[in-house]
């Protein structure tokens, strides 16, 4: 997520284009009515992001050449939608629910499904 499609992010997406590995690259309008609800609300708190940015890659292209596709972004990005995550990892749960929202998530995830039946996607 980007809280601004800026000059420097726009070319960062150019770049992203332009990778090898040629991934499917789909920038998305986001806010609206979601922003008028309270940060505590829901579990999805990047409510200052503008822009939702997913890149795809397919075969025979890995997750390896995703990730080096999307690097010139990452210095961009304020959050992550965790439902469009591809490597579901601490590192990528504390982006898209930092603080007090992961810790609401988990605690949630633990008492709803505590036997982790539904976790890949949550931790």
């Amino acid at each position: 997520m980007l809280g601004r499609l800026t000059e420097e992010s726009a070319q960062a997406l150019v770049e992203v284009v332009r990778h090898p590995s040629r991934p499917l690259v789909q920038v998305r309008a986001i806010g609206g009515a979601a922003n008028d609800i309270a940060l505590e609300a829901t579990a999805y708190v990047h409510r200052a992001a503008e822009v939702l940015v997913t890149v795809t890659a397919f075969p025979p292209q890995g997750s390896h050449e995703l990730h080096a596709a999307t690097r010139p972004l990452w210095g961009h990005a304020i959050g992550a939608y965790r439902n469009f995550e591809s490597r579901p990892s601490a590192e990528t749960f504390d982006r898209a629910f930092p603080g007090a929202t992961g810790e609401r998530v988990r605690d949630l995830a633990q008492k709803y499904d505590p036997a982790g039946i539904l976790r890949r996607s949550q931790t």
